[in-house]
């Protein structure tokens, strides 16, 4: 698995740059309560926490590109564990996390 962490910026600055892209996929790992209070365009939410995280992430296609991100970058680290056992090939990991007022 080939993972680039990248700052808060670097990641809306891809994410504006793949926004038509149907092969680049944002994840937001938080729970579906802060990822009410913001997020980035178009990303999907998959709480970390949930009972099936793990199944949900299962169902996603393991060769396109994903940008994954928490509140903090810890959570969305986590994450990445269980991507990279389900065979996840290319992750841009928005290590800073995006932290909504």
């Amino acid at each position: 698995m080939l993972v680039k962490d990248i700052s808060l910026k670097e990641a809306e600055k891809i994410a504006e740059d793949n926004e038509n892209n149907l092969d680049f996929i944002i994840i937001d790992v938080r729970t579906a309560e802060e990822a009410h209070k913001c997020r980035f365009k178009n990303s999907i939410n998959i709480d970390i926490f949930s009972k099936d995280f793990t199944k949900k992430l299962d169902k996603l296609d393991r060769n396109k590109t994903y940008l994954i991100h928490c509140r903090s970058g810890n959570r969305s680290r986590e994450a990445l564990k269980t991507m990279d056992k389900l065979g996840f090939k290319k992750i841009y990991h928005s290590s800073d996390g995006i932290n909504c007022p």
